[in-house]
């Protein structure tokens, strides 16, 4: 983790209920979007299998 990555987990876990507690960050430098500026979740998850 980097520093940045920490302190996000960090304070997600002072405000959120633990069982939504985040496991993992990664930073993207676009988020995919369709023509209409909807976001492809489907890609996302995609993406999320492959690694």
């Amino acid at each position: 983790y980097t520093a940045f990555e920490e302190e996000l987990i960090a304070f997600c876990e002072q405000r959120v209920a633990p069982y939504k507690k985040i496991r993992k960050v990664e930073f993207i430098k676009e988020i995919p979007k369709t023509h209409v500026g909807k976001v492809l979740r489907r890609m996302l998850r995609d993406r999320e299998r492959n690694l």
